[in-house]
């Protein structure tokens, strides 16, 4: 049986090994502005694309709270630039963080040694992993949906492929001694 990972490679080895971009069907490719099959623009959207400090310039669906959508030009390699990855926030204020300060802390009633970590501490005490993987907004393609619906009118954006880096969770459990 395959698993979710082989699937999806295969889906895009087909549509590169076709010359198509299969995995959107019915929309057309412009540079950086996505149209629709009719070419009346961006789906569902203004047409505005914005760049958020760090990023490249994205479709913007809300500003406050930031909500920002990956033009489709960037999914035409297998995995989508960190600058160009879709922004969806929830809150309506964005808090700021010194790292230098910021500290995770692992307890509870099932933890038998609670754990209080820098990012100094995350680096230096526990093995980073990397993996590639999906990550899509539960809304994506929101904004197509007839009638319409409440929250983020998403186009087909809210979604990309990348290489993500961390510690793993069962490591940090362990050493808390969770049970």
């Amino acid at each position: 049986m395959p698993n979710r990972r082989a699937v999806i490679q295969g889906i895009l080895g087909l549509g590169v090994a076709a010359g198509t971009r299969v995995l959107v069907p019915g929309m057309a490719w412009g540079g950086e502005r996505l149209r629709d099959a009719h070419g009346d623009g961006l789906v569902g959207g203004s047409g505005l694309l914005e760049a958020l400090p760090g990023k490249w310039p994205l479709i913007r669906r809300t500003r406050r709270p930031p909500n920002f959508e990956t033009p489709l030009s960037y999914f035409k390699d297998w995995l989508t630039p960190n600058r160009a990855f879709y922004v969806r926030y929830h809150g309506a204020v964005i808090p700021e963080i010194d790292g230098r300060e910021w500290r995770l802390r692992v307890g509870g009633p099932s933890v038998q040694r609670p754990l209080e970590l820098s990012r100094e501490g995350l680096r230096r005490d526990f093995e980073w992993v990397e993996v590639v993987a999906v990550n899509q907004c539960s809304g994506n393609r929101r904004g197509l949906f007839e009638p319409r619906v409440p929250g983020v009118q998403w186009g087909y954006g809210a979604m990309g492929n990348a290489r993500w880096r961390g510690v793993r969770l069962g490591d940090l459990l362990r050493a808390s001694g969770s049970r």
